[in-house]
């Protein structure tokens, strides 16, 4: 993934002083000489230097990598509790390709590996006695953008149901209206922005009873299972303003945080162990990025006289303990299971594979509304709203930030359909008009 664009570009010598080649790090040993002429002016190329690191909350199982590779300067990392870290730095021989990389996004980089020096600072070069950094460096030969998608095409009926049975049964204690949402929103994306906005986003708290059992919950395996990316992320005051999560350059030099990851990664915030206490001025701040990724899908970048926002397409379900969360911009569901069975070890099907491809393959589905679909939707929301007044309601009852949440949801159920079927449907629009009445009435 990649990590810090901002190191520009360097001047190298592309051949030696016995004409030996020197591009993409060959022939490092030879002498360099350079003397001020023509000619040898004539030699210099210009590359272009990024920090890539290993795709934070990869699921899936990588190859071994080599102990010596291993490393590198750990605020550049996002995630700080993980060992045996991989961080490269990417030398670009084609620097239109290298300015058109973007933080967070994910490449496939082939290349000759070697050891460089990690560029320094403007306020280092100027420090005394500042010892230089050594790290792994890619002198690339190609690259290519990799995307989130299936690998292959399922054509296995009812596979939706099945995950919600599954979901309900042995990870939310019995609980299938919180398993349809935990699904719903696991095959959610940012389909389109309008007005800034994204479309097609479910983000969802699930507010489980207070127990104390102290074993993991099923659910955080359970998404790991499920997902090719996902983060935990336990939230507590003290840490909250100990650690900053969103990205902050400290000069020239970009810091990483835990919410710089690639797109359509799970972030999973546990705030049971919240605590009590004040948040200060870094609390504030993570609280704040959190909730503009979740509500407008935007990450800023801080540096010292300004911010500048990123895109992102991100999951978020948030977990509490009986309670709102402290974030606002999710659909807050009261998890009712009947039985305590959603913690501890979870038994992960032979299929889970199958079910993992099937999530990413909903989620690249682009749903069509009927005509007669949408005429039924407008009339519901009318009905609603006419039944709330004659029944004394107060307010406007069904708001169209309501209508807006249930088309949405209805489209991510349409999604689950066996195969290619992308077609919504009146049993679509029922099923999420019951499921959104009985959340209401937990709550």
């Amino acid at each position: 993934m990649v990590q810090d664009t901002g190191y520009g570009t360097e001047m190298y010598i592309s051949t030696s002083s016995n004409d030996k080649c020197l591009v993409y790090g060959a022939n490092q040993n030879e002498d360099v000489q350079f003397d001020n002429d023509q000619d040898d002016f004539s030699r210099i190329r210009e590359r272009t230097n990024i920090y890539a690191v290993e795709i934070p909350g990869n699921n899936n199982e990588s190859k071994p990598i080599k102990e010596d590779l291993l490393g590198g300067p750990s605020h550049k990392f996002p995630l700080q509790d993980r060992n045996n870290k991989l961080g490269v730095l990417l030398k670009l021989y084609d620097n239109d390709s290298g300015g058109s990389l973007r933080p967070a996004t994910v490449y496939e980089f082939v290349g000759i590996l070697g050891k460089s020096a990690l560029p320094r600072t403007l306020d280092s070069i100027e420090e005394d006695n500042v010892q230089e950094t050594i790290v792994p460096s890619l002198h690339v030969l190609y690259s290519q953008q990799v995307d989130n998608k299936p690998s292959s095409v399922v054509v296995e009926k009812d596979v939706g149901e099945h995950i919600i049975t599954w979901l309900a049964d042995e990870v939310l204690g019995g609980d299938k209206l919180a398993a349809h949402y935990l699904l719903l929103s696991l095959v959610s994306k940012t389909q389109s922005r309008k007005a800034g906005s994204p479309i097609g986003t479910l983000p969802i708290t699930l507010s489980l009873p207070e127990n104390e059992n102290t074993s993991e919950l099923k659910i955080v395996k359970a998404i790991e299972a499920l997902t090719n990316l996902s983060v935990y992320l336990a939230l507590s005051i003290d840490k909250l303003n100990e650690r900053r999560l969103y990205p902050h350059s400290n000069g020239d030099d970009l810091n990483s945080g835990s919410l710089q990851v690639s797109p359509s990664t799970c972030l999973i915030f546990d705030e049971r162990h919240l605590g009590q206490g004040t948040l200060k001025d870094t609390g504030v701040r993570n609280v704040h990025s959190i909730q503009n990724v979740i509500q407008s899908q935007k990450l800023e970048y801080n540096f010292p006289f300004s911010a500048f926002p990123f895109e992102t397409d991100l999951i978020t379900v948030i977990l509490t303990d009986h309670s709102k969360s402290i974030i606002p911009g999710t659909i807050h569901i009261n998890v009712k299971p009947t039985s305590d069975n959603y913690y501890g070890e979870l038994s992960i099907p032979k299929h889970i594979k199958l079910w993992k491809e099937f999530i990413l393959q909903s989620r690249q589905k682009q749903v069509t509304i009927p005509d007669e679909v949408s005429s039924i939707i407008q009339q519901s929301f009318v009905d609603e709203r006419q039944a709330h007044k004659q029944n004394g309601g107060t307010g406007e009852g069904t708001s169209s930030d309501d209508l807006g949440r249930r088309i949405t949801m209805a489209r991510l159920l349409t999604s689950l359909d066996d195969g290619e079927s992308n077609t919504m449907n009146n049993d679509h629009w029922n099923l999420i008009t019951k499921l959104e009445k009985e959340r209401e009435e937990r709550c």
